[in-house]
């Protein structure tokens, strides 16, 4: 599967830093936004990218046709013909990078329209360019705290986080949730809220002027079912599964599972019934 980056926007919110660069080459710990993502795809095996440029792409493509120069050590011998042996390795290794001028002023859809000869017909990843996420984790169980690490989450919630998700469904979790939370930032809920909710620190709820998103069952938040999304997450990366999924049962074990489920002190993140 290919994911296609897109990478040729003007960046006017980030002006300063985007007069002589497009704002995924802006640099995070000595590295370009656009990489930091391009290794989190990697991570998860996904190697081939269509980088989709516009405003300043001449920088992008710079930055691809130098980067064996950029991240080697190397040795030249000057003269005819002349010679270049680059020493040691990079985990890039083996990456497949296509550079494509989108144009200048064009919109998203249309820079993924004009990026078709380079995918084709099959199904590809799409995200921006500038989206560099840090994921941290604030969990109660140990359980809890290695499935995050397994998925590359950090795991000391500290501060404050543009958005916070809520996935214990507790008045506890929610008010941590709010916590977390920076002013004018959003809570994601798509926890299960089994009891009524009393939310301790609703004012600051309130003063923070928190956003409230809930996303529940087969919600249409934006015309796609979210349980869709997941599923289509679930088959690009299947280690989540493997990661949340704690306990399995049968139909007939019913009573079981829910009573698993409700005691997430013993091990349970994730509890499915299969027939």
């Amino acid at each position: 599967m290919k994911a296609v980056l897109l990478a040729g926007g003007l960046g006017t919110r980030l002006r300063e830093e985007t007069e002589y660069r497009p704002k995924p080459m802006v640099e995070v710990g000595g590295r370009p936004i656009l990489w930091h993502i391009m290794k989190g795809f990697a991570h998860h095996g996904i190697t081939d990218f269509v980088v989709c440029t516009g405003y300043r792409g001449e920088v992008i493509k710079d930055f691809f046709l130098n980067y064996e120069g950029r991240t080697h050590d190397f040795t030249v011998r000057l003269g005819q013909p002349p010679e270049l042996t680059y020493h040691s390795a990079h985990e890039e290794d083996g990456w497949q990078v296509t550079v494509a001028d989108t144009g200048q002023s064009t919109m998203t859809g249309g820079r993924v329209k004009r990026i078709q000869q380079h995918i084709g017909d099959e199904r590809c990843m799409v995200t921006y360019g500038d989206g560099l996420a840090d994921v941290d984790l604030s969990a109660r169980h140990p359980h809890q705290v290695a499935a995050g690490e397994l998925l590359g989450a950090g795991t000391a919630a500290s501060g404050e986080y543009d958005v916070v998700v809520d996935a214990a469904g507790t008045s506890s979790a929610v008010a941590t949730a709010i916590d977390h939370a920076r002013p004018g930032g959003l809570l994601s809920a798509p926890a299960v809220y089994w009891d009524p909710l009393t939310i301790p620190n609703a004012v600051t709820l309130v003063v923070k002027e928190v956003r409230v998103q809930p996303s529940y069952t087969y919600g249409h938040h934006h015309g796609v079912r979210e349980v869709d999304e997941a599923a289509a997450l679930l088959g690009i990366v299947p280690e989540l599964a493997g990661a949340v999924v704690t306990h399995r049962f049968g139909l007939d074990d019913a009573p079981e599972a829910f009573r698993v489920a409700a005691d997430r002190a013993s091990g349970a993140i994730k509890v499915v019934l299969e027939p």
